[in-house]
């Protein structure tokens, strides 16, 4: 089962930042990298969550970037966080979109 943890340890490049974006009160623009991690992680969240129950931890974590990007990344605009993840939100829109998560989306299916 996909889980924070698991996530987490594919993005331990961008660690610091990660947290920083998902601090409410820094207010330092993001670097794209950074973005796109933020992107890819919620969408691959959203998947699982669509499949099987998150534990809490994994739910709590899924509001942050989901703060994060809306915040952060769409300048306030919970519309325009629609559009990004009703683009994206397919399958192998997030694969395409985010190749090293390409594995934990295909053992999600795999186990569908």
């Amino acid at each position: 089962m996909t889980s924070f943890a698991e996530i987490n340890t594919k993005a331990e490049d961008l660690e610091v930042e990660l947290l920083k974006a998902l601090d409410k009160h820094d207010k330092s623009p993001l670097s794209d990298a950074v973005i796109h991690e933020i992107q890819c992680q919620y969408l691959v969240l959203d998947f699982t969550a669509s499949l099987v129950l998150l534990s809490p931890d994994d739910a709590q974590y899924t509001v942050f970037l989901q703060e994060a990007l809306i915040n952060k990344v769409y300048g306030g605009s919970f519309s325009q966080l629609l559009e990004f993840w009703q683009n994206n939100k397919q399958p192998m829109s997030i694969m395409s979109l985010c190749p090293k998560y390409s594995e934990i989306i295909e053992n999600l299916l795999e186990e569908k």
